[in-house]
């Protein structure tokens, strides 16, 4: 009966100890409740949870309405699909399903818009899982409109460089002064410089940017692997030349100004660069001073990297180049050159074409029409052979004058003398081209050359950007609105942004909106002509409407 009794006192404390235990698990549950609550409403990245069945908005964290400008009232119990904003990423049903089936979608640079018609480009990550028994989609959407700029990051990199060249720079003047001391000191302060030497070098090989810099004489002296790989030339081949015995530079005019402005932040430039192969390469490069631990200058620094490409894809000329049209009609080239001399460039065309075709192009300003003959044409100057070619590109060459020469009769030189001498004359031509502001378009008709003489020409002149239409594909909306800016060009019609507004039959914003595009992918230019803009079709827009009125 004593031991039953002393049962009952244990009894009860394990109950009460149970209870406890219990309240405590309840206590833990609800605050790890509110901190991922929390958790979920401090968020930075807007958090959609949808029914995994249905697709219903469910809930969604304060950062959603920061975002979107949507509040919960308004999303909760809707779809996906039915929520303006995420039309780009859901368009319907078949899409959810996607959702539905994998645990994991994710998309990138996904332009959505607030509801303030504000445009926001997102990366939009989906993961679906149970939740007592149900499954749940929840949808991250990470804001990255305001990514850190190309520029920044070549800025923090200078940066970054230049505070690392001034520690080790002071550095190497300690272990300089003791130099003087023991021989074992002596071996570790040169271990050291060693050491230091190969970690600057493999810091600046490894970037992925062009970085070279000049001593004070202006001597190169730091010339990294990017702009190997860019060039041609390798670190032995240009180091410790100064910049007037360069060959990478187009010209060094433009480099030396660059050095002599020490005295202050260099700024951004675009640099041309001649590859190996004599290409020409635009660089867009961020300049700064270099100095020792006594602030004296010792050199000049450059980051960049190569803008060449994205210049090209908008279908742009670069001066300095010589550009090949294949094509059995001259209209590409004659649209190409009034375009340019309507531009400010200064005008050659070259032709066999009669007087009534050309009149159109002796009557502009800044043109200048020679007919290919033997024969003296009144009223026209005549080239007569190759060698008369190639001693006007140079005279043309040495004005220094953004101009641009189109050859429309090479077959009047191939068949009146031989491949040969019009290639030589062609070879000397582009040297000439390749130190000056000349554009030169060569046409050049297909069933005049054969494969090897054609391979010939392809190699010595670049193919004309605004041929360059691979895998460039536009809807019937954009593209009847080149097909109307050509037109209008056509007619010598001022093309405003009004006029579009109104040939279209759309609001302000969603013209802007399809004229940017436009822009972006080099298909026409806009231009600022007194208070009003307007707009022109490039010739890669003039070559995507023929291609594909051909096809």
């Amino acid at each position: 009966m004593v031991q039953k009794n002393k049962t009952i006192p244990n009894f009860k404390k394990e109950k009460e100890s149970h209870n406890t235990q219990q309240q405590i698990n309840e206590d833990m549950l609800k605050n790890s409740e509110l901190r991922y609550r929390r958790l979920f409403e401090a968020a930075q990245d807007a958090i959609l949870i949808l029914d995994g069945e249905t697709g219903q908005i469910m809930d969604a964290n304060p950062f959603v309405q920061n975002l979107l400008g949507y509040s919960l009232n308004e999303l909760a119990g809707k779809t996906l699909w039915e929520i303006s904003p995420f039309k780009n990423i859901a368009e319907n049903k078949e899409l959810f399903q996607k959702l539905q089936k994998e645990t994991y979608v994710r998309y990138e640079h996904i332009p959505l818009q607030t509801k303030q018609k504000k445009f926001r480009y997102v990366e939009f990550v989906s993961n679906s899982y149970m939740v007592d028994h149900t499954k749940v989609i929840q949808c991250n959407i990470r804001d990255i409109t305001e990514r850190k700029k190309e520029q920044e990051k070549i800025q923090e990199m200078q940066k970054k460089l230049k505070q690392l060249v001034s520690d080790r720079t002071a550095q190497l003047d300690v272990t300089t002064k003791s130099l003087t001391s023991e021989t074992k000191e002596r071996k570790k302060a040169e271990d050291e410089t060693v050491k230091t030497k190969d970690y600057l070098e493999n810091i600046i090989d490894s970037a992925s940017e062009i970085i070279f810099s000049f001593d004070s004489n202006n001597r190169l002296n730091i010339w990294n692997k990017t702009a190997e790989l860019l060039t041609g030339y390798n670190e032995k081949e240009i180091t410790n030349r100064s910049v007037e015995n360069l060959p990478v530079f187009n010209g060094h005019t433009k480099m030396l100004d660059l050095l002599k402005n020490n005295d202050h932040h260099l700024g951004y430039n675009d640099l041309v660069l001649i590859t190996k192969n004599n290409i020409k390469k635009i660089i867009r490069i961020s300049g700064s001073l270099v100095k020792n631990p006594e602030g004296v200058n010792i050199g000049s620094l450059f980051i960049g990297r190569d803008i060449t490409q994205n210049i090209e894809a908008h279908g742009k000329l670069l001066v300095g180049n010589s550009y090949l049209v294949i094509s059995k009609n001259n209209s590409s080239v004659r649209d190409l050159y009034r375009d340019l001399t309507t531009s400010g460039y200064e005008g050659v065309f070259i032709s066999r074409s009669s007087v009534e075709m050309t009149d159109n192009i002796s009557n502009n300003v800044n043109s200048q029409l020679f007919l290919l003959s033997h024969e003296k044409i009144k009223g026209f100057e005549t080239i007569a052979n190759p060698d008369e070619l190639t001693d006007l590109v140079k005279e043309i060459s040495l004005r220094n004058k953004k101009s641009i020469i189109v050859v429309d009769g090479a077959h009047y030189f191939i068949t009146k003398f031989s491949f040969e001498k019009f290639i030589d004359g062609l070879y000397q031509i582009n040297d000439f081209v390749l130190k000056s502001q000349l554009i030169v378009v060569l046409r050049i008709d297909p069933s005049i050359v054969d494969n090897s003489q054609m391979a010939i020409f392809e190699n010595e002149f670049q193919l004309l950007p605004s041929q360059k239409l691979d895998n460039l594909i536009l809807d019937d909306v954009l593209y009847d609105m080149v097909k109307y800016v050509y037109e209008q060009n056509q007619s010598n019609s001022m093309v405003s942004i009004k006029k579009i507004i109104t040939k279209s039959n759309v609001a302000y914003s969603t013209a802007a909106k399809r004229l940017d595009l436009l822009e972006e992918k080099g298909l026409i230019f806009i231009k600022k002509q007194g208070k009003f803009q307007t707009v022109y079709a490039t010739e890669k827009g003039k070559a995507l409407l023929h291609k594909r009125q051909t096809v």
